[in-house]
């Protein structure tokens, strides 16, 4: 794009300096401040006069002013691997501006938190105005209409009243707006793959704004609603309803938040991937998809187990994975969404022991995030807990995660089912 400065490209927790005058350019942006805020960039000052960005466990891009911030994931392909995982606390929407795309792969994510936004907006109660009606009856209800009352009278009515009738109505703009980007979802199904149970929720939302059903909204051109949408978006009073008509926008433009293919515009957000909630979510979906039925893999933090007993509120056992055979004891296990250097952090290995001993575990594990596979046997603690540190490409989960639940020595009774990545 012709009006961007040099972007600033760095990698998920990794760092970039940042040239003087690219600085001075974004430095008093509150956007800028709001992604530090939110956890998605880091800013730190290396020496005199030096600036420099770090990434964190986000993925993403952004646009402050004229400058494009961009963090890319470590492993080539991750991302593209990952992303039939996510799920919408991994989707994070920012309100800053950020190049538009041709629709891809996060396009199940965008529309996912439309969906999301209209459920909310319903859920607070849909805006409406007050109308009239003109209303014909042998009772008033509401505000006489003389005129046509002496007509009637005229015709030999005269046991009838013309009023006006107040009336409230929901076929609004804004609600249009809304039931139009709705119906939109389903072309956006024939280009871009959307989850059924967001489809489905898309159609049972718009049933609720069927009130708003006319021609324009059925056969309008889908290029002037996104412009209305755009415009509506910038009068809107609180942040919630500019995110649901800017998501609208966008949805309707046919543009989303990709890695490449930009197209000339901005979109009205910017969006972040959290690897870290991804990379854990991936690993423990992809166990339960291999294991089926012969072992049980559950998330921890549904079972939270106290770790003392009297302060059962306090201080709880929540692991990422526990894996529960049909027979013996369960095998607990983390998942890091860091580098692998060859030694594991300490507090990684003082949590998961204690998780595994809260639990009466034997065998423990630590997965993390890597290019190749690779096992690494830490032996038995003096607690009497066996740990095994594991490394897994994130491009052949199914493959390598079949491997570390055969290391771990449990059952499979049935053939891994392969998981298709994006």
């Amino acid at each position: 794009m012709s009006d961007v400065s040099t972007p600033i490209v760095t990698r998920e927790r990794g760092q970039v300096e940042v040239e003087a005058q690219v600085w001075q350019q974004i430095a008093a942006l509150p956007e800028l401040w709001a992604l530090v805020e939110a956890g998605i960039i880091r800013v730190s000052q290396p020496g005199k006069g030096r600036i420099a960005v770090h990434g964190t466990h986000f993925v993403g891009r952004a646009r402050l002013g004229n400058v494009e911030i961009e963090i890319q994931e470590k492993i080539p392909g991750a991302l593209g691997a990952l992303i039939s995982f996510a799920s919408h606390g991994s989707f994070n929407i920012q309100r800053v501006d950020g190049s538009e795309t041709e629709f891809g792969g996060l396009t199940s994510l965008l529309v996912g938190q439309f969906v999301q936004a209209v459920r909310s907006y319903v859920t607070r109660g849909r805006e409406f105005q007050y109308g009239t009606r003109a209303m014909v009856s042998s009772l008033v209800r509401g505000r006489l209409d003389i005129e046509k009352t002496i007509q009637l009278r005229a015709k030999g009515m005269g046991h009838t009243i013309a009023f006006d009738q107040t009336i409230i109505t929901h076929s609004i703009d804004k609600n249009a707006l809304i039931l139009r980007a709705l119906r939109e979802v389903e072309n956006i199904t024939q280009v871009a793959p959307v989850p059924t149970q967001i489809l489905s929720a898309s159609r049972t939302l718009a049933i609720l704004f069927s009130d708003c059903r006319s021609t324009e909204v059925l056969f309008g051109s889908r290029k002037i609603w996104a412009i209305k949408a755009e415009k509506l978006a910038a009068s809107q009073r609180t942040h919630q309803d500019r995110d649901l008509l800017s998501l609208a926008a966008v949805l309707l433009s046919h543009r989303g938040f990709e890695n490449d293919k930009p197209v000339v515009g901005i979109s009205p957000r910017a969006w972040f991937l959290d690897l870290e909630e991804l990379f854990e979510s991936a690993v423990r979906l992809t166990m339960i998809k291999i294991a089926e039925k012969s072992i049980k893999i559950i998330n921890g933090k549904q079972i939270r187990i106290p770790i003392f007993p009297l302060r059962s509120l306090t201080y709880r056992a929540d692991p990422d994975i526990v894996i529960k055979p049909i027979s013996g004891v369960p095998v607990i296990g983390d998942v890091k969404h860091k580098e692998w250097t060859g030694k594991t952090v300490q507090s990684d290995i003082y949590q998961l022991l204690v998780h595994a001993a809260t639990y009466g575990a034997t065998n423990a594990f630590l997965v993390y995030p890597g290019e190749e596979y690779l096992h690494t046997p830490l032996g038995i603690s003096e607690l009497g807990i066996n740990v095994d540190i594991f490394v897994v490409d994130v491009r052949h989960l199914d493959q390598d995660l079949t491997s570390v639940l055969n290391h771990l020595g449990l059952p499979l009774d049935v053939v891994p089912v392969m998981v298709p990545a994006i």
